[in-house]
């Protein structure tokens, strides 16, 4: 098994590379964060709690790591629940990737950390959420 390092330029033009696919479309990208278990890549999605519209553009490339453009204004749960991960959608609908997602209040695990973080301490159906962390670090 190989492993591959990029260095913080090349990272920071893949990031930069995803964050234009991201802006393609006239619709906002958005994330969509859900309830259960995480499937495998692209595989059915479980129960949604929410989605999230990014702003435009829908992040900056932040020393090598793509941070999504979260807008204050959140979005409204659909069930109460707890985030386990989230889908990153551009604005054409088209999945983008996949990666964990947790409260505010939930350790992070060192080695697998959330890329998505929800301000809230419990979920509640109709409350606000918002996210408070979103940083992808593609190659770096």
């Amino acid at each position: 098994m190989s492993s591959t390092s990029l260095s913080e330029m090349a990272a920071a033009a893949m990031n930069a590379g995803l964050l234009g696919a991201l802006d393609v479309y006239p619709s906002p990208a958005y994330l969509t964060i859900y309830t259960g278990a995480q499937p495998a890549p692209g595989g059915a999605a479980t129960t949604v709690i929410c989605s999230i519209n990014l702003l435009r553009p829908a992040g900056t490339v932040v020393a090598g790591a793509l941070v999504l453009a979260v807008p204050s204004s959140g979005g409204i749960a659909f069930v109460g629940a707890t985030p386990t991960w989230a889908r990153l959608f551009d604005g054409g609908g088209n999945r983008f990737m996949d990666f964990k997602a947790r409260l505010v209040v939930d350790a992070d695990d060192p080695d697998d950390p959330a890329v998505v973080v929800v301000q809230a301490a419990v979920v509640e159906a109709g409350a606000l959420l918002r996210v408070t962390a979103g940083s992808i670090n593609v190659g770096g």
